[in-house]
């Protein structure tokens, strides 16, 4: 599935509003965040591809897609 918009949590900025905003189409959109339970479940009510930023390994069993730092993240958004 191709990306074309990806937002990253900011601790505990609301960005669900601001892709819609943003005119960004949930099926090409990823949201990122260092929390399971509120970032990625709360992307995924929203209609949105889910990612986890898991700096510290605390999440290896999660059904999301998982990386370890930004660089990794800017290598999975082909940045």
């Amino acid at each position: 599935m191709a990306i074309d918009t990806a937002f990253l949590d900011a601790g505990g900025v609301l960005v669900f509003p601001n892709w819609q905003r943003a005119g960004a189409r949930p099926e090409t959109t990823l949201h990122v965040g260092d929390l399971f339970h509120t970032d990625v479940l709360g992307a995924r009510a929203a209609g949105l591809r889910a990612g986890l930023l898991d700096m510290a390994g605390l999440y290896a069993d999660v059904d999301c897609e998982r990386v370890r730092s930004l660089a990794e993240l800017a290598d999975l958004l082909g940045a």
